[in-house]
């Protein structure tokens, strides 16, 4: 299954980075939690069965992400086939 992404030019240059590990310093609103989202379902396309980690601040804040990105259907479809 394949999911389509859209994202703004700033995004997409963080998201078509091929570094292991990133580090994004941006202010508030900016869209970092967004862009971390984008990013997981992205690798989950292209290495399926993968273990992804999200860290996130606070056990609050990583629940809240959990739950938007289990809100997109398509998204668990691809984590129940790995």
């Amino acid at each position: 299954m394949k999911i389509e992404l859209f994202w703004d030019k700033a995004q997409r240059e963080i998201l078509n980075d091929t570094s292991r590990i990133r580090v994004l310093a941006a202010g508030r609103r900016w869209g970092k939690s967004t862009v971390a989202r984008l990013l997981l379902i992205k690798v989950s396309q292209e290495y399926p069965g993968s273990k992804i980690w999200y860290v996130a601040p606070s056990y609050a804040k990583a629940m809240s992400e959990m739950r938007k990105l289990k809100a997109c259907k398509a998204f668990m479809q691809l984590v129940k086939r790995s």
